[in-house]
C-alpha cells in the first residue's frame, strides 16, 4: 500500500485496514486492546496455535468472517489473531466452584 506522505509502499494485512475512518464499532461493545478470556474448550490447530479455556487474549479488531458477531483476538499461544464468536469470549474469567461429593453419606463426627 502507499499512504500519502510516504516515499515507498508499506506491507500490511487486510484485517488491519478499513475503508472509512473511524472504523465501525466492534460487536458487543468491545474495543481494540480490550482483554477477553476464551470460554470454549481447549483447541490445538494444525499449525500448533492453541486456545486454552480461560486463556487471556487481546481484541485485535473485527473478525474477517462474520464481523457482526465475531472478533479477531490475539492469544499468547497463537501466531495470528483468531476469529472468535462473541459467545466464546468473556470480559471476566470466573472459575466456578466445583461441587465436591461428601466424604461420607452419614453425619460425620
Amino acid at each position: 500500500m502507499r499512504f500519502a506522505g510516504n516515499v515507498g509502499t508499506v506491507d500490511g494485512f487486510l484485517p488491519q485496514l478499513c475503508r472509512e475512518w473511524p472504523p465501525p464499532p466492534l460487536p458487543g461493545g468491545y474495543e481494540v486492546g480490550d482483554t477477553v478470556h476464551w470460554r470454549g474448550a481447549n483447541q490445538t490447530f494444525d499449525n500448533g496455535d492453541r486456545l486454552v479455556q480461560g486463556g487471556k487474549g487481546e481484541v485485535a479488531g473485527a473478525a474477517g468472517a462474520e464481523p457482526s458477531s465475531r472478533l479477531a483476538v490475539r492469544f499468547p499461544d497463537s501466531t495470528l489473531p483468531i476469529d472468535c464468536e462473541l459467545t466464546q469470549l468473556s470480559r471476566v474469567w470466573q472459575v466456578t466452584r466445583l461441587e465436591l461429593p461428601p466424604v461420607c453419606r452419614f453425619p460425620c463426627y
